[in-house]
């Protein structure tokens, strides 16, 4: 090795240098030009290795590590949440499939039961796609619209109005705590869904019987 740079450097000098130096062996000697991946342990690089030449003569090789390591571990979280949306719409798109087949074969006083069910089902895969829509908004960075002045406490009180049905049948007692005054400048339809998820997941996990906290503090507390 003959020139480096500081944090090529650093790497060379890091628990895995050994490796790296025998990795920058075999491209170099490959010659020609190669482009590939190289796996470091955790870390996955992009290498190119180019010949240097005096003429006719290869006097050296030049080789450049750009480390993709985060882009490969968000190429695999994406692909993560493409497998785990494609099963969650499919669920409800076979219910809904269902019982539109039994609705064309079943007896005339089912239909309303299996009209029901499929009111539920298309309703639940029309928030599914919101949320979808929700997360593409958020990731654009997309202007938020109708931000107003809110009141978190009064708001978290009513979030937890709506879910009472939810929390009377597993008997749960919810406590909001904090939140007089606390004013905020938001989106008032996007804090009751950030809220009413966050309950509703917290009802889903606590045992029959239990209890929810919501509490509200300033940042500094």
């Amino acid at each position: 090795l003959v020139l480096t740079n500081p944090v090529a450097q650093t790497l060379l000098e890091g628990p895995k240098s050994s490796e790296v130096v025998a990795q920058i062996g075999r491209l170099h000697s490959q010659g020609g030009v190669v482009s590939e991946q190289v796996e470091l342990g955790e870390l996955t690089f992009q290498a190119l290795a180019s010949p240097v030449k005096l003429g006719e003569l290869a006097v050296g090789t030049v080789v450049v590590l750009r480390d993709i390591s985060r882009l490969r571990e968000l190429d695999r979280l994406k692909s993560q949440f493409v497998a785990t949306v494609s099963h969650e719409l499919r669920t409800p798109l076979a219910n809904i499939k269902l019982y539109l087949s039994l609705l064309r074969k079943g007896k005339e006083d089912r239909r309303e039961q299996y009209l029901g069910v499929v009111d539920q089902e298309a309703s639940r895969l029309g928030e599914m796609i919101e949320d979808l829509l929700n997360l593409s908004r958020l990731e654009s960075r997309a202007k938020v619209e109708g931000m107003e002045k809110v009141d978190l406490g009064l708001l978290l009180r009513q979030v937890v109005e709506n879910q009472r049905p939810a929390l009377q049948a597993k008997d749960l007692r919810v406590e909001v705590v904090g939140g007089e005054g606390a004013i905020v400048l938001a989106n008032r339809n996007q804090l009751i869904q950030v809220f009413t998820n966050l309950l509703s997941n917290a009802v889903n996990f606590t045992p029959e019987r239990g209890w929810v906290r919501l509490e509200v503090k300033g940042a500094t507390e």
